[in-house]
C-alpha cells in the first residue's frame, strides 16, 4: 500500500524550521508596528533591514520545509525500494513495488440472488455491488470510475444495469455529498459504465453503488474483479431451491473450490486484502442434475 507520506512528513518537519517561521513573522510584526513615515536617518535603514531580515526568515523557512519534505519523501521511497530489493528475488521486485505503490484501498460487499427459470434453462442473476474507495496516498489522486457486465446471449433476454451511482464523502465529513448518476453504454458484449476519473484528496472516500441483472445458463458462473485492493470483502448468495451454489476465492494459499455446493442464503467473508484484479467467483448448478449425477456415480466404480 502507498504510505501516507504527507502526514508522516509533517511530523518529521524540524522544530528549527517551524521556529524560524515564527521568528520571521515576529520580526516583521515588531518592525511594521512603527510606520516607515515616522522613521528617519539610521533608524530608517535599520527599519528596512529588519523588515527584509524578517521576510528572509519566512522565505528560508518555507523553502526549508519544502526541501525537507521532498528529501524525506525520496528517502522513504528509496528505503522501501532498497529493502524490497534486498529481500526479494529479481522476479518479484516489480510486483511488490506495484503493490506498495497502490493509492487506494476499498471495502466491498457483493450480493447475488439466483432466480431459476427451469423451463428456459436460465438463471436470472440479480447482483448488487457496493464499494467504498478511500485515498490512502499523501496527495490528491484520481480514482477510476469504470466497470460493467457481460451479456450471455439468452433468447429474448438481455443484461441490464438497474442502477449505477456514486457519492463522495470528504475527510472529516459525516454525510456524503450529492449522489451522482454514472453514465451507461451498451455494446455488443454487454453494458459498461463510467469511463472517467474523479479526484480524491487524502482521506476522502467515494462510494460506488452498482446493481445489474443478467440472464445466464442454469449451469454457470459469474465473477467480480476490481482494479484496487479490497480489505475483507464479503459475498452473499441467495439461490432458489432448484439450484446449488458455491463461492470461490483463490486467496493466498487457500482455495475453497473443494467446499460443497449448497442452497439457500449463505455469506462468506475473505480474510485479509484482495490484491487488484483478484477475482471472486460465484458458481451454480441445477439441483436435479447434481442429484442425478450423484446417484449415477454412486453405482459406478471409478
Amino acid at each position: 500500500m502507498a504510505i501516507d507520506v504527507q502526514s508522516k512528513l509533517i511530523k518529521l518537519a524540524t522544530r528549527e524550521l517551524i521556529g524560524l517561521i515564527f521568528l520571521g513573522g515576529l520580526t516583521i510584526l515588531i518592525v511594521v508596528d512603527r510606520p516607515i513615515a515616522d522613521v528617519h536617518g539610521w533608524d530608517r535603514v535599520w527599519h528596512s533591514l529588519w523588515t527584509h531580515i524578517g521576510i528572509a526568515f519566512c522565505v528560508a523557512a518555507v523553502l526549508g520545509v519544502t526541501v525537507d519534505w521532498a528529501i524525506k519523501s525520496d528517502l522513504i521511497s528509496n528505503a522501501v525500494n532498497a529493502s524490497l530489493g534486498y529481500l526479494l528475488p529479481d522476479e518479484l521486485k516489480p510486483e511488490l513495488i506495484w503493490i506498495f505503490d497502490q493509492k487506494f484501498l476499498a471495502n466491498q460487499s457483493f450480493n447475488v440472488r439466483l432466480e431459476h427459470l427451469p423451463n428456459e434453462n436460465t438463471v436470472i442473476l440479480h447482483a448488487t455491488v457496493n464499494r467504498t474507495i478511500e485515498n490512502i496516498a499523501g496527495k490528491t489522486e484520481s480514482v477510476d470510475i469504470a466497470g460493467g457486465t457481460e451479456d450471455w446471449y439468452r433468447p429474448n433476454r438481455e443484461t441490464t444495469i438497474e442502477k449505477c451511482e456514486y457519492a463522495i464523502t470528504r475527510k472529516g465529513d459525516v454525510k456524503p455529498e450529492k449522489t451522482v448518476e454514472i453514465a451507461q453504454k451498451k455494446n455488443a458484449y454487454g453494458v459498461t459504465y463510467g469511463g472517467h476519473k474523479v479526484p480524491l484528496a487524502p482521506g476522502d472516500q467515494i462510494e460506488i453503488f452498482f446493481v445489474f441483472k443478467s440472464p445466464m445458463p442454469d449451469h454457470g458462473m459469474t465473477f467480480l474483479t476490481f482494479r484496487y485492493p479490497i480489505r475483507k470483502p464479503t459475498v452473499t448468495v441467495e439461490a432458489d431451491p432448484t439450484l446449488r451454489a458455491l463461492i470461490t476465492v483463490s486467496h493466498r494459499t487457500k482455495y475453497n473450490h473443494d467446499e460443497p455446493y449448497r442452497g439457500g442464503p449463505f455469506t462468506q467473508s475473505i480474510t485479509g486484502v484482495l490484491v487488484p484484479h483478484q477475482p471472486i467467483f460465484v458458481r451454480w448448478h441445477r439441483t436435479d442434475d447434481i442429484q442425478a449425477k450423484e446417484k449415477t456415480l454412486g453405482e459406478v466404480a471409478i
